[in-house]
């Protein structure tokens, strides 16, 4: 009977949804970040049942539960947009959310979601993508001040 040649692809196909991928002809799993034998099929089936393999693959599971979702997402991204809308008509510039400022210090260690607090660029893109041209004039003005006032 003739030896039926064995790649690592075929291996990944055969044990789907086990963290397995081919890398470089050699067979890899995602879970451990480790090579695995691919010649034996038993290597393989030894493998996906220990401990270190079974704990990776539900560690990543649940970061893949636990991930934000979308429209959390938009809503802290409202609550930023807010935020920046009543500082910028307070007359307020926002190069004051720099990292390492006081006030990005504080909001980080005192405000819910305080840590995903954007930079001031992305802040400025928030305001610039809402489409508001009056929000736009006022953060060019307070540029424009603040260049000749450091607080």
């Amino acid at each position: 009977m003739p030896k039926v040649s064995l790649s690592a692809f075929k291996r990944v196909k055969e044990f789907p949804d086990c963290g397995l991928e081919s890398k470089n002809g050699k067979l890899w799993c995602r879970f451990c970040n480790e090579e695995v034998d691919f010649q034996k099929k038993s290597k393989i089936e030894t493998h996906i049942k220990t401990s270190k393999h079974l704990k990776g693959k539900a560690s990543l599971v649940e970061a893949l539960v636990n991930q934000p979702r979308i429209d959390n997402a938009m809503d802290a991204n409202n609550q930023w947009k807010s935020m920046t809308e009543a500082f910028v008509a307070a007359g307020v510039p926002l190069h004051i959310f720099r990292k390492g400022s006081s006030v990005h210090d504080w909001m980080t260690k005192n405000v819910k979601n305080g840590a995903g607090l954007p930079s001031e660029t992305s802040l400025r893109r928030i305001l610039v993508n809402s489409g508001q041209d009056d929000m736009q004039e006022s953060i060019r003005i307070l540029k424009l001040v603040s260049s000749f006032y450091q607080y």
